[in-house]
């Protein structure tokens, strides 16, 4: 099977409204209130991302995200291109992606079934 990249966590900060220690309605005593909202205003550190001011959520802290199994718990590897579905080994489950055309898919149908590989997402199962 195809090698992916190494998943790891990484520690991230808890994301808080600014000055939440302060304010009662932002959670300064009550911990389920603790919760992000958008960093607003003109001179706002938090959004103008200054050093020494707590850190905002953005898309670089997610972790990486990799799809082990589908719907019927089989895990499958997702294949763009004739080169990835040779790279694998006999007997894998795959899924196509759904960018590909009609004429590709056609392609990479008749190769799997050579290769004797279980496409997922093609009507009938066994290609």
């Amino acid at each position: 099977m195809m090698k992916g990249k190494a998943i790891t966590k990484r520690k991230k900060p808890k994301f808080y409204a600014k000055e939440w220690h302060k304010i009662i309605r932002k959670g300064s005593q009550q911990k389920s209130k603790r919760k992000w909202s958008g960093a607003k205003g003109r001179h706002n550190k938090i959004r103008l991302g200054r050093k020494g001011h707590s850190l905002r959520p953005k898309i670089g802290w997610s972790s990486a995200r990799v799809q082990v199994a589908n719907v019927r718990g089989i895990p499958y590897t997702l294949v763009h291109n004739l080169s990835e579905l040779q790279m694998l080994d006999k007997g894998v489950a795959v899924m196509l992606s759904s960018s590909l055309g009609a004429k590709k898919r056609k392609i990479i149908i008749e190769e799997a079934k050579k290769m004797q590989i279980t496409l997922l997402n093609v009507k009938g199962g066994k290609a």
